[in-house]
């Protein structure tokens, strides 16, 4: 029905790892085969021996809808998987848990985590703003009608320059 809705900003799913492991970069088929659980440990994908722990979030979490629907192609990760409430318990996980990957919303990145490049193309917010990164989203403003008054003011506020400017830091921008 009715509604209006305006993007305000790309995310990227980003795809993580503890900051110690040497995997760099996986391609889509590598990822669906290891959130999977056939490939099942890191020396499979370049990295160092160890069994890897997959990490995924809730169901009902948009972020995972997201990543099944980029990556798994509709299906769920592994039974195995350790599922986390939120983006903030991924990171939380994946910091302290060295042999984990997992996914979060770009909004959440920290020195914590590292994010690695999904075929060839690193997560930054250049490439969620020209879309080469290949898990990206708009996070957007919806409201049962055109804004008015004060959200009218807000909604303006974030595309115009400086909310933009807040946005693209962690964010890709729309404007």
């Amino acid at each position: 029905e009715g509604g209006w809705v305006t993007a305000v900003a790309i995310d990227g799913v980003a795809v993580v790892v503890h900051p110690s492991k040497p995997v760099k970069a996986l391609g889509v088929l590598q990822l669906r085969d290891v959130f999977r659980g056939r490939i099942a440990d890191w020396q499979d994908v370049s990295g160092p021996a160890a069994e890897i722990s997959v990490a995924s979030l809730e169901s009902g979490s948009g972020t995972r809808n997201k990543f099944e629907a980029e990556v798994m192609e509709g299906r769920h990760v592994t039974v195995n998987a350790v599922v986390l409430p939120s983006d903030q318990s991924m990171v939380d996980y994946v910091r302290t848990v060295t042999a984990s990957i997992g996914y979060l919303s770009s909004g959440y990145l920290t020195e914590a985590v590292k994010a690695i490049s999904v075929e060839g193309v690193p997560l930054t917010v250049e490439t969620l703003v020209n879309r080469r990164y290949p898990f990206h989203r708009a996070l957007i403003f919806v409201t049962p009608e055109e804004p008015q008054g004060d959200l009218r003011a807000f909604v303006a506020w974030a595309l115009g320059a400086q909310g933009q400017s807040i946005v693209g830091q962690k964010y890709g921008r729309v404007k």
